[in-house]
């Protein structure tokens, strides 16, 4: 697929001469070069040819990497200092540069601009430096990433791979008196060494994320030096970026048996609404109405009130992107999509109850491309 050929018969469509992408997860699946984020920006400019503006020191990287784009570097040169020129100035200056030898850069013509990744200021010193008419635009790009294409695929089952294995030494170093952070690095060392024995030729990075006790009630805890005690929840996340594409897995884990009643009950209704949620995944089928087969099933089983966040969203080159599996979330699934589905519950001064698993919409229904165990007689240590 010509992504920049498709951009720019998009912009037709929507009346735009050309098209500012700055977000960087765009560029780079517009042109196959991810740029750290940073202070320094990465444009791409969209029109007649298609124009990717970067720092000098990424010069190289990009020549080694980048598609269907000519280069054009900035350097530091003229930076101002607090007050002064910004790295986004010299960024701006070669936009300008750029659209001013297409021919674009003159009243009457439309320049699309990411409303999402722009910021005001930013958007301000665009209309000053720029002659023609700035459109703000959403999801242009971010539509077409929705639908992965095999060599995607690849590399997001390749991050699945890495997570589960990941998880199945996390979870069997789960015992009292290990600390979260152990755990955490346990979890890191263990795919980052099955990435160079799989995948030596590609750049991974991972992420083990284990919270445990009421810490884990918070949705998006962090791990820290908390010592595990007898009776914990313990939940636990890992994840890998490959070649810069995200996957996850989560798993609630019992360290012990569950004290309560009430904890077995949470767990047994957030293991059903995630089943349920994986259960009406299928082409044609709305975000919306996966949402709801999830919250449907905590609803009755009494646990409504305890949910904070969605059902779950889409994965590919950001970890949280289009389409979301939310109450408001409309778009109807398509095969290729790839997503998350991770109904949770949580109870105040016990703990989180939540599974996540990295799916893929296919012709016939969902595909779990995390295959780490469910079930609670595999989860309590």
């Amino acid at each position: 697929m010509d992504r920049p050929g498709w951009l720019r018969e998009r912009l037709r469509r929507e009346r735009l001469d050309f098209m500012l992408v700055s977000s960087p997860s765009n560029v780079a699946y517009l042109t196959g070069f991810r740029a750290v984020s940073y202070t320094r920006p990465v444009m791409l400019l969209v029109g007649r040819d298609t124009v990717l503006v970067l720092p000098a020191l990424e010069l190289e990287h990009a020549r080694a990497v980048a598609t269907a784009c000519e280069l054009r570097p900035y350097g530091d040169e003229g930076l101002g200092g607090v007050g002064g020129r910004s790295p986004f100035d010299l960024a701006l200056d070669e936009v300008v540069a750029a659209a001013s030898r297409q021919g674009i850069n003159r009243p009457g013509c439309r320049l699309g601009v990411e409303a999402d990744a722009v910021t005001w200021e930013g958007y301000r010193r665009l209309a000053g430096a720029l002659r023609c008419e700035l459109v703000p635009t959403r999801g242009l790009v971010e539509e077409a990433r929705m639908v992965k294409d095999q060599q995607e695929l690849e590399l997001i089952r390749s991050g699945c791979a890495l997570a589960d294995h990941g998880m199945a030494v996390a979870v069997a170093a789960t015992r009292v008196g290990v600390s979260e952070l152990e755990l955490m690095a346990e979890g890191d060392r263990a795919m980052l060494l099955e990435a160079v024995r799989r995948f030596p030729g590609l750049v991974v990075s991972v992420g083990s994320r284990p919270v445990s006790g009421p810490k884990s009630a918070l949705p998006h805890a962090l791990p820290g030096g908390r010592v595990l005690e007898t009776g914990d929840v313990v939940l636990h996340g890992a994840g890998a970026v490959v070649e810069g594409y995200c996957c996850e897995v989560e798993r609630t884990v019992f360290l012990g048996q569950p004290r309560d009643a009430r904890m077995q009950e949470a767990f047994a209704a957030m293991e059903r609404a995630q089943w349920a949620g994986i259960q009406a995944i299928r082409p044609g089928v709305t975000c919306r109405e996966v949402d709801r087969a999830c919250r449907r099933a905590l609803e009755e089983a009494g646990f409504g009130r305890f949910i904070l966040h969605r059902s779950g969203h889409g994965m590919g080159l950001d970890v949280h992107e289009a389409p979301y599996l939310s109450e408001s979330d409309e778009t109807v699934l398509s095969s290729g999509m790839v997503v998350s589905v991770e109904p949770g519950i949580y109870l105040p001064g016990v703990g989180g109850f939540r599974h996540s698993d990295t799916v893929l919409v296919t012709p016939a229904g969902a595909q779990c491309l995390t295959r780490y165990p469910r079930g609670l007689e595999r989860l309590v240590r």
